[in-house]
């Protein structure tokens, strides 16, 4: 049995299955979790019941709902109430589910829920057997994620440095997937914040980070059974300012001067 547990996780009164990595501060309550399973950082995840080979992407939040097998759930959405969601569905990030989902599915929205059927290529079970066996080899060595004396879990290239962060940021991205952060001269960060760099971000000069932003570079391609991941940089140029709790998905370049603004969703069209 394979079991990458992070630092910082809370399972309580929970039944977790074989071949599972579970990131860093995320909370289960309650909850049954099946084989194959990927639960990235700080989920929520209450009396509910996750199926075999599904991937949870960060921020994500669940309570009372069963998820069946081969799922996609993107990072920052909610699923509540006691709704049943089907197999091989995809959940856009930032999406808002409280009703049922039928099997094969693309689901996205937050003020209004769009249901479309998922048109994909059978080529076997979404599956990161080989990233768990090399993240556990990484433990084993002491070359896993590593938390500095501010809270912060790094595990990210850095290109140059922060000016300033804050605390209890998660910054990840390395040569494994040709991932990395740069920094321009004078990035400031904040407090709580998610930085995805598996698909590269990049921050320009004089731009500021606010608190539990979360900014991620890399997605699945959902017209395919298995996910494969895809990456796209996120380009923040010089001067730009990214208020509390905003989002920002990969492929998306956010010009100089630019003010995004509190819990504002930026995703590349």
């Amino acid at each position: 049995m394979n079991q990458l547990i992070d630092e910082n996780v809370e399972c309580r009164k929970s039944i977790l299955g074989n071949d599972i990595w579970i990131r860093a501060e995320t909370k289960l309550n309650r909850s049954t979790i099946g084989d194959d399973v990927f639960i990235n950082f700080r989920c929520q995840i209450q009396d509910a019941i996750i199926g075999d080979h599904t991937q949870i992407a960060s921020n994500t939040k669940i309570k009372s709902a069963i998820i069946g097998n081969n799922c996609w759930i993107g990072s920052d959405s909610c699923i509540y109430g006691k709704v049943h969601v089907g197999n091989n569905v995809v959940i856009g990030a930032h999406t808002v589910v409280s009703q049922y989902i039928p099997d094969n599915s693309v689901v996205y929205g937050r003020d209004k829920l769009e249901i479309k059927e998922r048109n994909f290529e059978n080529n076997g079970f979404p599956d990161f057997k080989l990233a768990l066996e090399k993240n556990l080899k990484l433990k084993n060595l002491g070359s896993y994620l590593r938390e500095d004396e501010s809270g912060n879990y790094i595990s990210a290239d850095f290109i140059g440095q922060p000016s300033k962060i804050g605390y209890g940021n998660i910054l990840i991205g390395n040569s494994v997937t040709n991932g990395f952060i740069k920094f321009g001269k004078n990035v400031k960060i904040g407090n709580g914040n998610i930085l995805e760099g598996a698909g590269q971000i990049e921050i320009g000069n004089n731009s500021w980070i606010g608190n539990n932003v979360h900014i991620v570079s890399n997605s699945h391609d959902y017209h395919y059974s298995k996910l494969p991941m895809t990456f796209a940089p996120v380009i923040i140029g010089s001067s730009v300012v990214i208020k509390d709790s905003a989002i920002i998905l990969a492929g998306v370049t956010i010009p100089d001067n630019t003010i995004v603004d509190k819990s504002q969703f930026v995703r590349k069209f």
